[in-house]
């Protein structure tokens, strides 16, 4: 955080640019996707956006919302692919969407535990991830990150 401080001026403007793109077009990109594995991943790199911003407050509010964050995700990701490996079991990958129809009949616990991890993922209130995403847009108007370039 502090290795570059003399010249965060220089790339704060970058790497809030970046993260807006991450956040915008790996959400965008999720959403499209018929394959769960694909919609998981690009949301990945829409969340990796989400900790970018943390990074570019850069300061101490700034790596707690970081740890924060990445903790939350780590757990809800975790889970929601520990779900997708379940399902799949062995030979069939049941990757699409439609593969996951009915899942509360067949295996109402993991449709439950999918429930919990994709709806946490995607940032609703009273998440951990919701809290995260909070904590770390706190972070980055604690740090003046909305009166950039000043």
């Amino acid at each position: 955080m502090t290795a570059f401080g003399e010249v965060r001026a220089d790339w704060m403007p970058v790497l809030w640019t970046v993260a807006a793109l991450t956040m915008v077009v790996g959400n965008v990109a999720a959403i499209a996707q018929t394959n769960i594995k694909r919609m998981l991943a690009y949301s990945s790199i829409a969340h990796a956006g989400y900790i970018l911003v943390a990074v570019v407050a850069a300061d101490r509010t700034g790596i707690s919302a970081l740890v924060f964050y990445i903790l939350a995700y780590t757990f809800m990701n975790l889970g929601a692919w520990a779900v997708v490996i379940l399902v799949a079991g062995r030979g069939d990958p049941h990757i699409d969407l439609s593969d996951y129809a009915g899942l509360f009949r067949r295996s109402p616990a993991l449709a439950a535990a999918m429930a919990v991890f994709m709806i946490a993922l995607t940032g609703l209130p009273l998440q951990a991830v919701s809290w995260a995403k909070f904590y770390v847009f706190s972070a980055a108007l604690q740090a003046n990150m909305w009166d950039w370039p000043s």
